[in-house]
């Protein structure tokens, strides 16, 4: 893994400071939560992984600006050309309820698109990430390539939150998508980039740094991530919120299985 991600930073950097944050969420405490202004909670595992993390990118690459969930957003940020985006634990209300649907987030945003993503599952030690063309699973001390087969799938596997919007469960009805499974957090990404899943839609308001790093991944399968207006996502906006969109794996990835998709009043 001796690969530089860009001009400043290695892949295997980025995996240490992604492994670090395992053992900072370890040792901090998930029971000392604050609110944040917008009503979401915030524990201080996700203050410490965020100061160790935009510290650490800080220092590998003086030249690119780091944004995070956890610090003050300045006017204008997600209008840069190049920039780090940091989501330093995705999931924290399952984190602080003891659950284990929650990841640390990592992407690198090119030009409106994300170049490169990764996504860790503290408890299972698992690491998704996306390099050059490919995206792999590191697990179990084994790098495994996660590869696109783009097949017929009679009844999709569908991802959704642990709460479902009334726009989602409006879309699921319409298009009589019924096969549904529940998962917090960027893991939906990741199920989808491994082909365990086919479609995940959203379809209410998210942050950018909840899924750069997933749409990154699951691009570099095979698979996409479009708005509903049949575009990919543009991290070169203003707003640090996504339009709706959905995320459809390397499988299901055909103009076919997409377009016989009715997203009329979604």
């Amino acid at each position: 893994m001796n690969n530089y991600i860009n001009a400043n930073v290695k892949l295997q950097e980025i995996i240490a400071i992604i492994q670090k944050s395992f053992e900072i969420i370890k040792t901090s405490k998930k029971n000392i939560k604050f609110f944040k202004n917008d009503g979401s909670i915030i524990t201080q595992a996700d203050i410490d992984v965020d100061n160790y993390i935009c510290s650490k990118l800080r220092d590998f690459d003086k030249d690119t600006l780091v944004i995070s969930e956890e610090k003050k957003l300045e006017k204008n940020f997600f209008l840069n050309d190049t920039y780090w985006l940091i989501d330093p634990i995705d999931g924290t209300s399952n984190f602080a309820k003891q659950g284990n649907e929650f990841t640390v987030n990592i992407a690198l945003i090119k030009n409106g698109f994300p170049e490169f993503g990764v996504i860790g599952h503290p408890p299972s030690k698992k690491i998704w990430y996306s390099f050059k063309k490919n995206s792999y699973l590191f697990a179990n001390n084994k790098i495994i390539k996660l590869v696109s087969i783009k097949k017929n799938i009679r009844s999709p596997i569908i991802l959704c939150s642990q709460g479902l919007d009334p726009t989602t469960k409006i879309f699921l009805e319409k298009n009589k998508l019924s096969n549904i499974k529940k998962l917090s957090s960027s893991l939906k990404f990741c199920s989808v980039a491994e082909g365990k899943a086919d479609i995940y839609p959203r379809l209410d308001p998210i942050s950018k740094w909840d899924i750069a790093a997933g749409d990154a991944i699951v691009r570099n399968t095979g698979g996409i991530t479009l708005g509903i207006n049949g575009k990919p996502i543009n991290y070169k906006t203003p707003s640090s919120k996504t339009g709706k969109f959905i995320v459809f794996s390397a499988g299901y990835n055909k103009k076919s299985n997409i377009d016989k998709l009715n997203l009329q009043n979604v």
